[in-house]
C-alpha cells in the first residue's frame, strides 16, 4: 500500500521526500596514522587524499537519501554492493518483495536473503542475461543452480547474500512508514 500511495498522492510522495531528505548525510575520514607516524609525511598524505577523493565518489548523500527513501516506502532498504575496489564503489538496489532479512551476523548486522526466482520475472531472455551480468557471481550462479534444482523438484529459490556485500537498512520494525504509524497509534488507543 505504500508503494501505491507514494506514487499515487502528491502529498504521501511529499512527507516521504521530506523525511528521506532531512538528514545531511556526510562521509567523515579520521586519520589514524601508526605511533609516530605524521601526517605530514608524503606517502600518509597521498593516501589521506585518496581516501578523501573516495569517500567523495561515494555520493554518500545520494546514495543514503535514497536508502532513506526505499526504507520509508517499503519498510526496509536491501541493497547488494556489486563494485568495490581502491577506485570504485557500487550499490544496486534490490526489490523488497523479493528480500527478507530473518537473520543477524556475528557483529548484529542484518543478514540479506534474496530470492532468485526474481530474475524469472524478466521475460526478455536478453534482459534476463544483462540483469544476471550485473549482479555479483554468487546470485547468478544460485539462479543457474535453482534453475537445474527445480527441474528435479529439490530446490529453494533463497540465498543467504554474505554480509560483506548484502545491505540492510530496516525502518523501525521494519514495516513501511504509514502501516508503523497506524499500528503505533492502535497501541496507545
Amino acid at each position: 500500500m505504500s508503494q501505491s500511495f507514494f506514487y499515487r498522492d502528491g502529498y504521501y510522495r511529499q512527507i516521504i521526500l521530506h523525511y528521506a531528505t532531512l538528514l545531511k548525510y556526510a562521509g567523515l575520514l579520521v586519520p589514524n596514522p601508526a605511533y609516530g607516524k605524521n601526517l605530514s609525511t608524503p606517502h600518509i598524505r597521498k593516501r589521506y587524499f585518496m581516501a578523501m577523493d573516495y569517500v567523495e565518489k561515494m555520493s554518500l548523500p545520494i546514495f543514503f537519501a535514497n536508502c532513506a527513501q526505499r526504507a520509508l516506502i517499503n519498510g526496509t532498504y536491501y541493497g547488494v554492493k556489486v563494485q568495490v575496489d581502491n577506485k570504485h564503489f557500487a550499490v544496486l538496489d534490490l526489490p523488497c518483495a523479493y528480500c527478507r532479512s530473518r537473520f543477524k551476523d556475528a557483529d548484529g548486522n542484518d543478514l540479506v536473503e534474496f530470492d532468485v526466482s526474481y530474475f524469472n520475472t524478466i521475460v526478455d531472455e536478453d534482459a534476463r542475461k544483462a540483469a544476471l551480468a550485473v549482479y555479483p557471481k554468487i546470485v547468478s550462479k544460485a539462479y543457474k543452480e535453482w534453475l537445474n534444482a527445480k527441474k528435479k523438484k529439490t530446490y529453494t529459490s533463497w540465498i543467504v547474500l554474505p554480509a560483506d556485500i548484502g545491505i540492510c537498512f530496516p525502518f523501525f520494525d521494519g514495516r513501511p512508514l504509514f502501516l508503523s504509524v497506524i499500528l503505533r497509534s492502535l497501541e496507545y488507543d
